[in-house]
């Protein structure tokens, strides 16, 4: 949707109310800082996480960050990549979209607690983009100008985005153990807010994405692929098997005690 509206645009077929990267910004703002917060707020309020094991998930998704930057090196070495684009495939094998595509595919399948768990598992995701991802990418492409880590890890602080994400998982933390009940309305607004946080990000991509400069990089293409859809996947869930995850709350379905998770349609093992 986002890349047919770039396409009307350019084409003058069409005239948007504000130029197409203010609407690309837009789209990231509400979704980011109002959408994707309520939703976790409710969500995090709810569910019930007993295990102390979960502590080590968001390890695991550093883990997963960190294995992909480490993973696309390698990759830009094989293929002998200039600094900019091995600068490039590192954020592409590093970076992750998890907030958004991978947020709605475990509300789908996994229910508000699978949901909750996102924000949990992201929790050091901001963190790392600036404190390693960011300066690595920069230091590839060497026309950025040099920053101290300290500056680095400050601008944190001042983030609306990282500011507003913490907001939303220690307030729902609050509520969760403050026994108050969380009212109904939540429920529906959840079921909103997590597909439509998740239409407005990707449009915002499809805005200024060049699908026609893919042909002009297979090899990155192929390489970031197999990294992001195989390897990843499989190095992080190994880790996530032997860190004991797929006994937790039953595989995150339902159980006699547990109404918002999906029902189970898989035999389990205790």
């Amino acid at each position: 949707m986002g890349y047919l509206v770039q396409t009307l645009v350019n084409r003058n077929l069409i005239k948007l109310p504000i130029p197409i990267d203010d609407l690309r910004k837009l789209l990231q703002k509400l979704a980011l800082l109002f959408l994707n917060p309520v939703a976790i707020v409710g969500a995090i309020w709810l569910v019930s996480i007993k295990n102390a094991g979960l502590i080590a998930l968001p390890f695991v998704g550093l883990f997963a960050l960190l294995t992909g930057g480490a993973l696309a090196l390698g990759a830009a070495r094989m293929l002998k990549m200039a600094p900019k684009k091995t600068g490039a495939i590192f954020g592409c094998g590093s970076f992750t979209n998890i907030g958004a595509v991978g947020a709605l595919i475990c509300f789908v399948f996994l229910g508000e607690m699978g949901f909750a768990l996102v924000a949990i598992y992201k929790l050091f995701e901001e963190l790392f983009y600036y404190s390693i991802g960011f300066p690595i990418a920069k230091y590839y492409s060497r026309t950025a100008p040099e920053e101290r880590i300290f500056d680095r890890i400050k601008s944190l602080t001042g983030d609306p985005f990282i500011i507003v994400a913490l907001s939303a998982i220690v307030l729902g933390g609050i509520l969760n153990i403050s026994g108050v009940p969380r009212p109904g309305f939540f429920k529906p607004v959840i079921s909103v807010f997590v597909p439509l946080a998740t239409i407005m990000l990707l449009s915002s991509i499809g805005l200024a994405m060049k699908f026609r400069r893919v042909r002009d990089y297979l090899p990155e293409c192929v390489s970031v692929s197999v990294i992001k859809f195989a390897l990843v996947p499989v190095l992080t869930t190994s880790l996530a098997y032997l860190l004991g995850f797929s006994r937790i709350e039953g595989g995150l379905c339902r159980s006699k005690s547990s109404s918002f998770s999906p029902p189970c349609r898989w035999p389990l093992t205790p």
